[in-house]
């Protein structure tokens, strides 16, 4: 815990300034099952929330439909997110304008459709990204499966990357999670070898402390944390 500063331990891995000026104000209003909300670049585009953020959101549901949309005032980006779950069957299509692709320096459009399958303890998924990359036509296709065992879940991810020359299991992730009362704790691990292990423990009272360690592969831009969160 460091004055004006929090680590995103559970998400990117990185200490984020956290500092706003008077004119960051965030405004969120909830009325008849729909939330709208508005923050200078402060709303997570539904594509990739890494995105440059946009300015204004709206979401709701209509029995078993989701939806939600957000824009950029100044830049025009939009994206756009529809959801729909028939029994154990859940789809997802997700879209935006502006994928903030800075490797070719081009904001394509790009989009991804999900579905998963509930059977019991055992979970199936499928999904297919076209991420808009102008140097490649290929979209990312992922087909996974969790089972949840009791206070364990074993997960499995093969994934058919984008990249010339690579098919369907030449990446993957491996995750093994725990949780029982308080203590929540897992370890997923890829193909590179890159490792990641977070432990969190709920202390009451809106305090939580957490240990995280993010072991990347090929870099030392490694990550060690500890410390406390707290709810008001």
């Amino acid at each position: 815990m460091g004055s004006g500063m929090m680590v995103d331990y559970d998400d990117d891995d990185r200490v984020e300034g956290q500092g706003e000026t008077i004119g960051g104000a965030e405004l969120t209003i909830g009325y008849a099952g729909y939330t709208f909300s508005a923050e200078q670049n402060g709303v997570d585009n539904l594509y990739d929330g890494d995105f440059d953020g946009d300015d204004l959101g709206i979401s709701g549901a209509m029995g078993g439909i989701t939806f939600a949309a957000t824009t950029d005032m100044e830049t025009d980006a939009s994206s756009a997110k529809l959801g729909y779950t028939m029994g154990d069957v859940t789809m997802t299509y997700t879209q935006t304008n502006k994928n903030g692709n800075t490797a070719t320096n081009a904001d394509d459009d790009a989009s991804k459709f999900a579905i998963s399958y509930v059977m019991g303890d055992l979970t199936l998924t499928a999904s297919t990204d076209d991420k808009g990359i102008s140097t490649t036509n290929d979209s990312e296709n992922k087909v996974g499966l969790s089972y949840k065992m009791d206070a364990i879940t074993v997960a499995y991810t093969s994934i058919d990357p984008e990249e010339t020359g690579k098919g369907m299991g030449d990446e993957w992730d491996a995750s093994i999670s725990y949780s029982a009362g308080g203590l929540s704790a897992s370890y997923a691990v890829d193909e590179a070898d890159a490792t990641t292990m977070i432990a969190t423990y709920d202390l009451g009272g809106g305090a939580k402390v957490f240990v995280a360690s993010h072991d990347k592969a090929n870099t030392a831009d490694d990550m060690n944390t500890i410390g406390v969160n707290f709810s008001f």
